[in-house]
């Protein structure tokens, strides 16, 4: 995993491998939380629910998995252009957790996309 920062804040986190067992990719308080899992034929996980409660989030998370093909993600912080660029390809993903971001897509591409809602058009172009 490669975190990436801005300006000393987390802003994504790209995932190109898994490692065999569940890992987490966010900590417990992000509002969307993410592990890598990676088992083996056989194993199982046990019969379990997550009991109902209210989560409050203040900001939009999201995260592209690229199932196919390669995306550019131009990130961006409150500056002008674009402070870093990073390509993702099939069986990668990016866990987008502030800031703007552009994609841009480089082959027919398939993804996707995880973020927490409830999902409203908020987008303000930079």
């Amino acid at each position: 995993m490669e975190h990436i920062s801005y300006k000393g804040e987390l802003v994504a986190i790209l995932i190109r491998s898994y490692s065999h067992g569940s890992h987490p990719v966010t900590a417990p308080g992000e509002v969307l939380q993410m592990m890598t899992i990676k088992r083996e034929a056989g194993e199982k996980v046990t019969p379990h629910l997550h009991v109902p409660r209210e989560r409050i989030t203040d900001r939009l998370s999201e995260c592209l998995v690229v199932q196919k093909g390669r995306i550019k993600v131009s990130l961006y912080g409150d500056d002008v252009g674009p402070f870093t660029v990073v390509e993702v390809r099939e069986g990668e993903a990016i866990y987008i957790r502030s800031g703007g971001h552009a994609v841009q897509y480089l082959e027919p591409t398939e993804i996707l996309e995880f973020k927490n809602g409830p999902y409203e058009d908020d987008k303000r172009m930079i």
